[in-house]
């Protein structure tokens, strides 16, 4: 990451499209089986991705080069889906405790708990916020708020960094058994669906969920290329 694309594409043995390599936008889906390596002075890792579903595919994101004089484009965030298919919610939380590990093992720091903020369990009892991934699975179980996707770990080393979401898949892209289930069909048409079709317990067992990791600067690494850039642009028109 924060390398110009030219480099990442001569130590890759994937042959970027040529239309990605040129900055032009939609050609960062990888789609077929690769090997993901990333390696540098601050996380070393390796992700052997053996599917091709395109919901799960790899996306490389990266800084379009926008006046002549600008650097080379330069991969600024990545994501990829660990897991090659769908699994059930408590395979996927147990995924995400997986890397979180891992990421930790290499000097990453969690600085924050994001369901604090955005989530809450409805019961009988007082609401009550969660404060552990060990609640994680309950948050998808209500058909009525109808939970896609939540970002359960945040973690920074020097200026990377990481986020963990679990996703369910069947609600953010639509059913890959039912036809008539539409990721644009109304939400209200979408819950009453789910309703009639899955009970709570099948909504956690059901195999509609995965792991997305998202690397990406800091926002201080982001703001510093920012500033970077706009103090070559002003030099270009000098």
């Amino acid at each position: 990451m924060d390398a110009p694309v030219s480099e990442v594409q001569a130590k890759s043995s994937y042959q970027f499209d040529q239309k990605f390599l040129k900055g032009v936008p939609g050609k960062e889906y990888i789609t077929t089986p690769h090997v993901l390596l990333y390696k540098d002075t601050d996380l070393e890792f390796r992700v052997e991705k053996k599917g091709d579903i395109r919901s799960l595919a790899t996306y490389l994101g990266y800084e379009i080069r926008h006046f002549e004089g600008a650097p080379e484009s330069l991969i600024s965030h990545f994501s990829f889906f660990p897991i090659d298919d769908y699994v059930d919610a408590h395979t996927a939380v147990e995924q995400i405790k997986k890397f979180r590990d891992v990421f930790i093992s290499q000097g990453f720091i969690s600085t924050d708990k994001p369901w604090l903020d955005s989530y809450v369990i409805s019961s009988e009892q007082p609401q009550k916020y969660l404060t552990s991934l060990e609640g994680l699975e309950s948050l998808f179980l209500n058909s009525q708020s109808y939970v896609k996707q939540i970002r359960a770990v945040v973690l920074k080393k020097n200026s990377i960094e990481i986020k963990i979401d679990i996703v369910n898949l069947r609600r953010k892209y639509g059913s890959r058994t039912d036809a008539d289930d539409k990721d644009y069909a109304p939400t209200e048409d979408r819950i009453a669906r789910e309703i009639r079709s899955l009970t709570p317990a099948e909504l956690k067992t059901e195999p509609s969920y995965s792991v997305q990791i998202i690397f990406s600067q800091t926002r201080e690494r982001s703001n510093q290329r920012s500033e970077e850039i706009e103090m070559l642009r002003r030099a270009e028109e000098k």
